[in-house]
Formats: C-alpha cells, sequence, structure tokens
C-alpha cells in the first residue's frame, strides 16, 4: 500500500525521474485532469461564496443564489479553460527554444501534473477567503451604494479590494500561496523540460521568460488597483 502511494506520488517528489519516464509513453490526460478538476472544485467553491456576497451589490436585480451559480460555474469551466490555455501558450512560447518534438498533449498531461501543489493551496486558503469575504467593512462601505453604469462600479471595486488586500487573512492567502507556487514550479521546470525534450539551462531561460511576461502583466493590473 505505502509502496503504491508513493508511485502514485512520485512526480510530486521526483519529478525529473517520473516525468523523463512519462515522455516515452503516449500521453494520458485521466490525472492530470483529475488534478485540475480538484483545482477547479475548490476555485468554485471560493468564487461560488464570493460572487453569492459580493456580486448581487454590484449587480442590482442578480440575487445571491444566482450570483453563487455563476461563480461555480466560472471555477469549473474556469480551470480547466485555463489548463488549456497554459498549455497551448507554454507550447507556442517553448517553439521558440526548441523546434521538432512537438507534442501539445505531453505539454497539456504534464502541466495537469505540475498543478498538483495548488490543491493544498486551496485547501489552506479556503478558510482564510471565507474569513476575509465575511469582514463586514467591506458590507457596511457598500450598504446602500448605487450603480448607474461599468464606470460607477469601477469607482466602487477598487476601494472594496484595497480593503481586502489589507486584511491579515489576505496577506496570510497570498504568503499561502506563494509557498505552494514554489513547488508548482519545481515541478513545471522538470515537466516542460522533458515534455519539450530540452536542456535544463534552456528550460530555467524559458520559465524565466515567461515569469517576465507574467510580472509585466501582474504589475500593471496591481498598480491600475491601487
Amino acid at each position: 500500500m505505502k509502496d503504491t502511494l508513493i508511485n502514485q506520488l512520485k512526480f510530486a517528489f521526483y519529478p525529473d525521474e517520473f516525468f523523463s519516464a512519462k515522455s516515452k509513453e503516449p500521453a494520458r490526460w485521466s490525472k492530470p485532469f483529475l488534478i485540475v478538476f480538484i483545482n477547479g472544485v475548490l476555485a468554485s467553491i471560493m468564487l461560488g461564496y464570493g460572487a453569492y456576497r459580493l456580486l448581487p451589490y454590484f449587480l442590482k436585480g442578480l440575487t445571491p443564489s444566482t450570483s453563487a451559480f455563476l461563480g461555480v460555474v466560472a471555477g469549473l469551466l474556469g480551470a480547466p479553460l485555463a489548463w488549456y490555455l497554459a498549455g497551448l501558450l507554454t507550447f507556442v512560447l517553448s517553439l521558440l527554444f526548441k523546434k521538432g518534438d512537438e507534442d501539445l498533449s505531453k505539454v497539456l498531461e504534464f502541466l495537469g501534473y505540475g498543478t498538483f501543489p495548488l490543491i493544498f493551496a486551496g485547501l489552506f486558503s479556503l478558510p482564510l477567503v471565507f474569513r476575509v469575504l465575511n469582514d463586514p467593512g467591506i458590507y457596511s462601505y457598500l450598504e446602500g451604494a448605487y450603480f448607474t453604469d461599468f464606470s460607477t462600479i469601477l469607482e466602487y471595486v477598487k476601494p472594496v479590494i484595497q480593503i481586502i488586500v489589507m486584511r491579515p487573512s489576505a496577506a496570510l492567502v497570498a504568503v499561502i500561496g506563494l509557498l505552494f507556487t514554489y513547488w508548482t514550479v519545481y515541478l513545471l521546470i522538470f515537466g516542460i523540460k522533458n515534455a519539450r525534450n530540452l536542456s535544463m539551462e534552456k528550460t530555467l531561460t524559458f520559465l524565466l521568460f515567461i515569469v517576465g511576461i507574467v510580472t509585466v502583466v501582474s504589475g500593471g493590473v496591481i498598480a491600475a488597483i491601487i
């Protein structure tokens, strides 16, 4: 039983050995999709509750139950969609570093395995997210707000986000997310290396390239919010 469990989770602790062996086999999506699906379920819980609490304030006439439904659907559909788009983007950009051995299915398979640590990030963050979303300061600010158009909605969204990010629980969520993101990156280093048959030097250069793009984009978004 113990050996079986170790073999099942080998990718999480011995990624280079695992992905190297997997790269010689046909792509199988069952386990990666299960990992992505679990992440989607966790995301749907957070988004569903967040939408339940917040959306009715911004979209008058939208009931809390409908808001929750929209949030759940967004989480469940968003996770596999993000998986596919991230895999496609990774595959296309990796062509800048190596052509040949083009196999999108293998990139998607290994990328799915690489998101395994995010399950733990979601599980640890879930109660903290609920705590943040139950902060009465958010709703006392929104109480009585009236939105006539999209621009007035944006005027209220920015302060609400600022209230949320200043809470200690939100900071703890960010720290937890960062720690498990490091683990995810560790897995993806070897996943991309073996999926695209790259050298370690090219793999690290490629990931730094991706991180640079993400940093610039996310930095712009954060600056716009704050």
